[in-house]
């Protein structure tokens, strides 16, 4: 207790403070593991700094109270060399950030699913740290009283028709597909998608979106501004992709908001059972999301239904690995399955609206580390974006399985949104949308002006 009390005065440590202490006759050894906070350290050298003076003043401390020789380690895996990424370096200021939360039985889960990667067992449904994880039984509870608030819904008198959908398999893609093959939903000329992240449901959004539709679109999208240190994945990747390989130019293709035609959702229900069995769990995920609108644009025109202001939502950025590896490779392989888009006249370039704000140096610190978090490898001397994910494209033009080229461009493209974000900052909000628009151009002239399929 007075090792954790002691080292929670300086500010840079973490809560998840560990202690270990071993006594031999008069000779006391204490070892301790202590997390460092994001944006107060900034090299691994500065780490060990930090602790190593750490250690000492302890050791002083505890020579003062307790009867013997007293050695004080911190650390013992930690080096001043390498990535910040290899030491105890954490957003959380725990293990929470690398999924050791502490809850007992973590292979048995209340759902019944056990996990690939644990054994199974019969520990306890409870959690045995209530700071960093309230347990399973919190987890069933919540579970509970989601399936009340759903039946509750269902009851309300509304002039929509209302299903509820609970007890369904997890996953974005897994639930929507699972709705749309309900008997129920055969019934319905349109059906409407929200995004349940949005912080800011708009009504007459949900009304244009649907209406569109009515009019003769198989898909409706919302076309919001994004603020230009979000959306990385749909302005370097999938809205430049999709328009040069299929010629739809759709400014938010993975916006979350959408109204679908019952024949195009039907259309996806069907193009998921025809994807490879690798790219079938990236569809039950956030390839959904891609999924929709490019089989919804084989049965009818899409559309956008343009919003004035930027999207406010849950950030993404700590779930860009699942989003990208569930996302990309089923985008790769449709659109490597698309007949050519004619070329875009050189007069028509994409129009892209970047929202300004500060990008703060601890935003930006957070954003970089949990980069080299995941980041496989170094990436150098990499070909200039987009010229990896054209080649990643045309890998699987070739035959290449699109879940191994997806995991090939992966490096370059963290390389990419690394670039974006340290110099974005410097840029002005034109500066920024013109610097988006000429590399959708290049992608476009590279596709259709490279080696043929």
């Amino acid at each position: 207790m007075l090792t954790e009390a002691f080292f929670r005065q300086s500010p840079w440590v973490g809560s998840d403070i560990k202690a270990l202490a071993v006594r031999r006759d008069q000779n006391w050894t204490v070892t301790v593991c202590v997390p460092a906070l994001a944006g107060h350290l900034t090299t691994a050298a500065e780490f060990d700094d930090a602790v190593t003076a750490a250690a000492a003043e302890l050791t002083t401390l505890l020579e003062q109270r307790l009867p013997g020789r007293v050695s004080v380690v911190c650390n013992t895996r930690g080096t001043r060399v390498g990535p910040l990424s290899g030491q105890y370096f954490t957003l959380s200021g725990s293990a929470v950030d690398y999924g050791e939360d502490g809850l007992v039985g973590r292979g048995n889960a209340r759902t019944g699913v056990i996990s690939g990667v644990h054994g199974a067992g019969n520990e306890a449904t409870f959690g045995k740290n209530p700071v960093y994880h309230v347990g399973k039984v919190g987890g069933w509870l919540a579970d509970t009283a989601a399936a009340t608030v759903a039946e509750r819904f269902a009851r309300t008198a509304t002039r929509a028709a209302t299903l509820p959908l609970t007890g369904l398999t997890r996953g974005k893609g897994a639930q929507i597909l699972a709705a749309a093959r309900r008997p129920e939903t055969a019934a319905a000329d349109v059906v409407l998608i929200a995004d349940t992240d949005t912080r800011n449901p708009d009504p007459g959004l949900y009304r244009a979106l649907i209406q569109r539709v009515r009019d003769g679109a198989a898909l409706a999208i919302a076309d919001y501004p994004r603020h230009w240190d979000e959306a990385n994945l749909t302005n370097h990747l999938a809205r430049p992709l999709i328009a040069a390989t299929t010629g739809h130019n759709i400014p938010q293709p993975l916006a979350g908001d959408l109204a679908v035609s019952y024949r195009a959702l039907t259309a996806a229900v069907h193009a998921t059972a025809a994807l490879p069995a690798d790219l079938t769990a990236g569809a039950a995920g956030y390839g959904i999301d891609a999924l929709l609108l490019l089989t919804a644009a084989t049965t009818g025109p899409l559309a956008s239904v343009r919003v004035e202001q930027p999207k406010q939502h849950a950030g993404s950025f700590p779930h860009l690995p699942a989003i990208y590896h569930h996302a990309v490779p089923v985008l790769l392989h449709l659109c490597a399955t698309w007949p050519p888009a004619p070329a875009a006249p050189a007069t028509a370039p994409a129009h892209y609206r970047t929202a300004d704000r500060e990008l703060t140096a601890a935003r930006l610190h957070t954003m970089t580390t949990t980069l080299d978090t995941v980041t496989p490898r170094p990436v150098r001397d990499t070909p200039q974006w987009p010229e990896p994910l054209e080649q990643a494209w045309r890998t699987v033009c070739s035959g290449a399985p699109a879940a191994e080229a997806a995991r090939q461009l992966w490096p370059h493209y963290l390389r990419r949104v690394r670039d974006w974000l340290t110099h974005g900052q410097h840029l002005s909000a034109r500066q920024r949308a013109a610097t988006l628009a000429a590399a959708h151009t290049r992608l476009h002239a590279l596709i259709h002006t490279g080696a043929p399929r």
